[in-house]
């Protein structure tokens, strides 16, 4: 049987490669007892080291921004709000304000509600904010509160109860 003895001095990694490659039985300095051994070990320790390189690196990188932390986006929401369901209308959107503010949703500013008669007693309102967190998973007390507005609002003349979409702002100069 013949045995691989690497002197101190030499490269490891090269002794490795000389007692696989040489076809020794015994490769003394890395402890195993065959070549087919030695790269088995090898390789699984490679394999072992790869995936801890990925997963220490997958948990190390940033990930891009989540809907929680998107650009903030301006809007304008009409509400047809059904006759005689103004003044309750008003107050949910004071309480609707307080929910968004309280849950970092919304700019303070702007914020701007307009309120509308259109054919002597059918009242619109147009609330213009700005999101700065996504509302498309909104939290409970957002929905209850989105429900709520539903319930005062009625289609009209083709549209629904309430309408919105992303604006710009535009300032004077």
């Amino acid at each position: 049987m013949k045995t691989f003895s690497p002197r101190r001095n030499r490269n490891r990694s090269a002794d490795f490669q000389v007692c696989c490659i040489a076809g020794f039985q015994t490769c003394q300095w890395y402890g195993v007892a065959r070549p087919a051994e030695a790269r088995k070990a090898f390789f699984g320790n490679l394999l072992i080291f790869s995936i801890s390189l990925l997963a220490i690196t997958g948990c190390s990188t940033t990930r891009p921004a989540t809907s929680a932390k998107a650009d903030p986006e301006t809007v304008m929401v009409t509400y047809h709000v059904q006759p005689g369901k103004e003044a309750e209308f008003q107050n949910l959107l004071t309480q609707a304000w307080q929910v968004y503010r309280e849950g970092h949703m919304v700019s303070a500013r702007p914020h701007t509600v307009v309120r509308y008669t259109e054919d002597e007693d059918k009242t619109k309102f147009i609330e213009i904010f700005t999101w700065t967190k996504s509302p498309d998973h909104p939290p409970t007390s957002v929905q209850a509160v989105w429900k709520q507005e539903q319930s005062l609002c009625e289609a009209r003349d083709g549209q629904r109860g309430i309408e919105g979409g992303e604006v710009e702002l535009v300032t004077g100069k």
